[in-house]
């Protein structure tokens, strides 16, 4: 979910400038998926801080693969749009995933 998180928060930092209401929607869906994270995150016992710091390594890893520059946000996009969609759109089946390993 933190990738996820890093990945709506950096593409929604792309496309703001040119687009304000895909941004404004990339925002929600942020929001969203932050206070699920923050919930879940609590269930299973970790500290704010490490969800904070999983944020964080997963934006400073994209940063590097788009080498700071959004014309390169594709490579994004390739990687992370499915998965990050089907977190969205139904969390609980990936959740699920996770607890059958």
């Amino acid at each position: 979910m933190s990738v996820c998180i890093a990945y709506y928060m950096l593409v929604q930092e792309c496309v703001q400038k040119d687009d304000p209401d895909l941004g404004a929607e990339y925002a929600r869906v942020t929001e969203h998926l932050l206070n699920f994270s923050v919930q879940l995150g609590n269930t299973i016992g970790m500290t704010e801080d490490a969800m904070t710091s999983r944020i964080t390594i997963g934006q400073d890893q994209m940063r590097g693969l788009i080498q700071n520059n959004c014309v390169n946000i594709s490579s994004l996009l390739g990687r992370h749009s499915n998965r990050c969609k089907q977190v969205v759109e139904n969390g609980d089946s990936i959740l699920l995933e996770y607890l059958e390993r």
